[in-house]
């Protein structure tokens, strides 16, 4: 009886999953970049969109033009992505614009060829917890971020985080 109990448990907790996976979406960022939301998105500012899910998961996306926005050209800006002068400059933008926020390193890497950021941050004042990647493609400084809550489950942050992918 107990193994039947427990086997039903699981099987409920898979469909559970399953269910909340198929219901989000695909946002198609631009002609290169795709992810997958918990929910259609809204327009955040002129540069980001924020999606809402369950557990009071926010994912927001963001695509910046450098050139527009700073006159950083392609050339310069992958000049520019792997020095540390460049990754005090995005933490610094994002420190002046998150007060509340206490920031952690930030870690560089590679996705598909591109130079990427990875950063945290956490707000205690708040009980939340922000994790962004950042991707440089072109001229354009591509983000995607989730803030989760103290306590909840960080797999739907993975979830998202792993479904980007190029058009």
């Amino acid at each position: 009886m107990k193994n039947i109990f427990l086997t039903l448990c699981f099987l409920v907790t898979l469909l559970i999953a399953a269910n909340a996976q198929s219901d989000w979406v695909t946002y198609k960022i631009d002609d290169k970049l795709s992810v997958n939301v918990p929910s259609t998105p809204t327009q955040g500012d002129e540069y980001s969109v924020i999606a809402t899910g369950a557990d009071s998961l926010l994912c927001a996306i963001a695509k910046i033009d450098m050139k527009k926005v700073s006159g950083v050209d392609s050339a310069a800006l992958a000049e520019l992505a792997p020095t540390d002068y460049f990754k005090s400059i995005v933490k610094q933008g994002m420190q002046e614009k998150m007060k509340d926020y206490t920031f952690g390193d930030v870690k560089t890497g590679k996705w598909n060829n591109y130079f990427c950021y990875h950063i945290e941050a956490v707000n205690a004042t708040r009980k939340v917890k922000s994790f962004f990647f950042m991707i440089i493609i072109g001229d354009c400084l591509y983000s995607i971020s989730a803030v989760v809550h103290d306590g909840k489950s960080t797999q739907p942050k993975d979830q998202f985080f792993a479904s980007l992918k190029l058009n």
